[in-house]
């Protein structure tokens, strides 16, 4: 699934089985159900005797932590062990933000070095790390959600450096009303996974009723609604599987004619001979995302320019 940032093409590969992180989000509407799946995350990792790291609000945490002890989990346990630890969001933020944005080097000092020091305890050297982060979700809540797509990549940048498997999680109430689509579709394209609550069905941009979820189709009603990007989805040899209203309008195709089409047909014939447009999918496939300008071309053979976001999402089988 792919998701585009300016008006242009979308395009989207498979993320590949193997990586050096996964990064899901829950969008949640109640904070029950988005702590049970929280608990289903860090708890495992816990029990298992690997460690984890909790940067939310004191709300979030306490109640995290009860849930967790209801399961039989102790992170005053893991605490001791140097396995489990927990910090303020909004004291973590401080520590990160630059005139008014995060910061590269305050984010891999904060962060960067708290991982450190979980692997650097004894004896947790080889241990997998389990992270949770709600700083983007404070982000968003005041409306900053540049600073927070900034946070979420600094976050896919530090998982480069260090291995761990990471959460965030943000209020589905941030991304109410026609404004707030295309945030939705950014926030989205920053992570590997994106879950709802079970069975949600968002009501976003007024009356138009977005359900983005985990199948197929919901991603097209998502796609159909959205009027000013083209946003469609690529098998894994990169032929078109979807298409929505704004692609056909802006390429010219209807879904008749593009659907399992090679995506390189976009291109102009100069890219297509340099292999362009396989070396870009190739690229998405392995760094999970992709950004680049340049011409495109529509059915009669205009060019346009665009800005083009391939991003390498998979579904929460990993799929």
């Amino acid at each position: 699934m792919s998701l585009t940032l300016s008006p242009g093409t979308g395009t989207a590969v498979p993320r590949p089985e193997k990586q050096l992180h996964e990064h899901v989000v829950y969008l949640y509407r109640e904070s029950d159900a988005f702590l049970e799946a929280l608990c289903d995350y860090i708890g495992p990792a816990l029990a298992g005797g690997n460690a984890a790291i909790v940067v939310a609000t004191q709300a979030h945490r306490d109640r995290l932590e009860q849930r967790l002890m209801a399961r039989g989990v102790s992170t005053h346990k893991a605490g001791q062990q140097g396995r489990y630890i927990a910090l303020d969001a909004s004291e973590a933020l401080s520590k990160i933000m630059l005139d008014g944005m995060p910061d590269a080097a305050l984010f891999d000092f904060t962060i960067g070095g708290i991982i450190s020091g979980a692997r650097s305890f004894p004896k947790n050297g080889h241990l997998e790390i389990a992270i949770f982060g709600e700083m983007v979700a404070l982000l968003a809540a005041q409306g900053k959600i540049d600073a927070a797509l900034q946070l979420e990549q600094l976050w896919n940048d530090l998982a480069m450096k260090h291995s761990f498997s990471l959460r965030c999680a943000y209020p589905i109430g941030n991304f109410s009303g026609d404004k707030n689509t295309q945030p939705l579709i950014r926030v989205c394209a920053e992570h590997s996974v994106v879950l709802f609550d079970e069975g949600d069905e968002s009501t976003l941009g007024g009356s138009s009723r977005i359900a983005l979820c985990r199948s197929e189709e919901r991603f097209r009603l998502l796609a159909d609604a959205v009027q000013d990007y083209a946003i469609f989805m690529l098998d894994a040899p990169g032929r078109v599987s979807t298409w929505n209203n704004s692609a056909e309008r802006m390429k010219g195709y209807k879904n008749s004619e593009i659907i399992g089409m090679h995506f390189s047909v976009f291109y102009p014939e100069e890219d297509r001979l340099a292999c362009k447009p396989e070396r870009e999918l190739e690229i998405a496939a392995k760094e999970g995302r992709l950004e680049d300008e340049g011409w495109r071309i529509r059915k009669d053979g205009s060019r346009f320019w665009a800005n083009v976001v391939i991003t390498a999402l998979r579904d929460n089988r990993g799929s």
